[in-house]
């Protein structure tokens, strides 16, 4: 066997028996005896358990890691989500919080894109949740005082403004005014029997079937003419930017005038009952108490689920839509992405239902209240509306891993050339630490960069990601 080889195996051989340590020897040492003799490993193990500071890092890294291994299966996401309405929402968990007066003893409730509006008994008028919609208008404190308000009624609310409809039949709007969706000078206020809120536009409905509306015109898709049933309309429900309308003799009309998903009624929708309507899809409730949907239907809101008997209200939110049957059953379906299709297991005996957006209120016979869907978030919404703690979470589980193979990497290098430059010491040592000195010295940015240009679009996100882990190692 040459001198080289002999070496070199000696070289490892004294690597194995410096970190897994030589001695063999079951003799009990005493404190300096052991001190003196331990294995390096034993010893950085040793001295690192003693560090409290080490410690408590380690511990607070393993907790984090683990958080964003496990958290992107309770939130998950998609890049390409956005929703306009939720952008900028603030941190807090209380969109359904509803005030303690209000509960048992609930008249109307309504849900806006972060606020919900709701009056009791007595038509007196509460806001909770997110009520500040911009930096200057909080909805809680522009609310016009009670006195102004009078015996309220029935409340509804938008996506920045709430209107109120009292026993006098007068219509009081707060909230943005910017584009003159609270402005209440409509021509004539008296026989209201239905309001509504939409996106920047505001909606009421007189006795005789006339439908009055002011607000941002340029932008929502509104055409009410006696051709489309206007002075024979016995309800209103809010799309998006635009508006559909139940006639008094059981047809459905799309009060608007660009053709889209929502103009294609079906043919079967004939002595409708009831309408309600999300987004951008409307459900219609037939005399026999059949529904029928139609417009997109995406995100499964035209899979309308088999119900135990017929359904006697129901109300659409942003991509969802609920229902409440005779016997006292809540169903919903739709886009489930903020658990608002997800119906309390046990929930029955149920009396009256309201929502809208991604909240829904349920109350019990026993004038009890069950809540679900959006709660609120945790670290609120970004200017697109998408969750930041949900984005913290799953860009920290990448992170966190092309961080920790990173180190592994660096680790398992940094063992072998420091092994072989202290073992063989002289010109080895020398030009080891030169060199690990000349790549270390190399700015990271640049070089991926110069990298990502070289290689273009021939490696897949994976790949990419594994050699960004591998230089950081390196």
């Amino acid at each position: 066997m040459s001198k080289d080889t002999k070496k070199k195996d000696s070289f490892f051989l004294t690597m194995v028996k410096s970190l897994f340590g030589g001695n063999n020897s079951k003799k009990e040492l005493d404190i300096m005896q052991e001190e003196a003799i331990q294995s390096p490993l034993r010893t950085i193990i040793k001295n690192f358990l003693e560090n409290k500071l080490a410690m408590t890092g380690l511990i607070v890294f393993l907790l984090i890691f683990a958080i964003v291994l496990i958290g992107p299966m309770f939130y998950p996401i998609t890049m390409s989500d956005k929703e306009d309405t939720q952008t900028n929402v603030a941190p807090g968990m209380d969109l359904m919080k509803l005030p303690s007066e209000l509960e048992g003893n609930i008249r109307d409730i309504a849900v806006g894109s972060t606020f919900s509006v709701g009056v009791d008994n007595n038509g007196k008028v509460y806001v909770w949740g997110k009520t500040r919609i911009s930096q200057t208008i909080d909805m809680k404190e522009n609310m016009p005082s009670q006195e102004e308000l009078g015996n309220v009624v029935a409340v509804a609310a938008g996506f920045d403004h709430a209107i109120a409809l009292n026993d006098k039949g007068e219509v009081i709007c707060w909230g943005n005014n910017r584009l003159g969706q609270c402005n209440t000078d409509i021509g004539r206020r008296d026989e209201v029997i239905q309001i509504e809120a939409g996106y920047q536009m505001s909606y009421a409905l007189t006795a005789d079937g006339e439908v009055l509306y002011w607000g941002n015109e340029s932008l929502n898709d509104i055409s009410v003419t006696e051709e489309k049933g206007n002075g024979n309309i016995a309800k209103i429900t809010v799309c998006d930017t635009t508006l559909m309308g139940l006639t008094k003799d059981g047809k459905v009309v799309h009060l608007g005038l660009q053709k889209n998903d929502l103009d294609n009624i079906p043919t079967e929708a004939v002595n409708v009952a009831d309408i309600t309507s999300s987004a951008n899809t409307c459900v219609a409730k037939l005399s026999d108490g059949t529904l029928i949907a139609w417009g997109q239907k995406n995100n499964g809101q035209g899979d309308i689920p088999e119900m135990d008997s017929k359904v006697v209200s129901m109300y659409g939110g942003r991509y969802h839509f609920t229902a409440l049957t005779e016997n006292g059953t809540v169903y919903s379906w739709g886009l489930n992405d903020k658990k608002q299709t997800e119906v309390p297991s046990g929930l029955t005996g149920v009396s009256k239902i309201y929502g809208g957006y991604y909240q829904n209120y349920a109350i019990k016979e026993d004038n009890s209240l069950q809540t679900w869907g959006l709660k609120g978030y945790l670290m609120g919404t970004d200017e697109l509306g998408r969750d930041v703690f949900a984005r913290l979470l799953n860009g920290g589980k990448m992170t966190m891993t092309i961080g920790a193979i990173s180190v592994v990497i660096s680790t398992i290098l940094a063992i072998i050339i420091g092994g072989v430059s202290g073992f063989f010491g002289g010109w080895v040592d020398i030009l080891l630490q030169r060199v690990t000195e000349i790549v270390s010295s190399l700015p990271f940015l640049p070089m991926a960069m110069i990298l990502s240009s070289i290689i273009g679009n021939s490696m897949t996100e994976t790949q990419r990601i594994a050699l960004i882990m591998v230089i950081l190692g390196l």
